[in-house]
C-alpha cells in the first residue's frame, strides 16, 4: 500500500468487523472512520462516491484476475500430474 490508500472499505460499508490486519514497515498516519460519517460524505458527495465505487470496482476486477489465474494454473498443474 502506498500514500493515500485504504483498507476495510468493504467491513465499513457493511457495518460488520473487518477480517484485515495490515503491518506497517514505516511510520504512517491513520484516519479511523466509522460508518456513519462515511455514510454521510457518500450522501453529502456524489463525487466522493463515485471515486470510492470506482476503487472498488477495480480492486474487485484485480481479484477476479487473480481467482481466474490461480484457477488455470491450478487446471494445468493438475492436468500435467495425471
Amino acid at each position: 500500500m502506498g500514500r493515500g490508500d485504504f483498507f476495510g472499505y468493504s467491513a465499513l460499508l457493511a457495518n460488520a468487523p473487518s477480517p484485515m490486519s495490515v503491518s506497517a514497515a514505516d511510520d504512517l498516519e491513520v484516519l479511523i472512520l466509522e460508518t456513519d460519517a462515511v455514510q454521510k460524505m457518500l450522501n453529502k458527495s456524489p463525487r466522493f462516491a463515485q471515486q470510492l465505487s470506482a476503487v472498488i470496482a477495480a480492486r474487485q476486477s484485480r481479484l477476479k484476475e487473480i481467482d481466474l489465474a490461480q484457477a488455470k494454473s491450478g487446471t494445468l498443474l493438475s492436468s500435467l500430474t495425471e
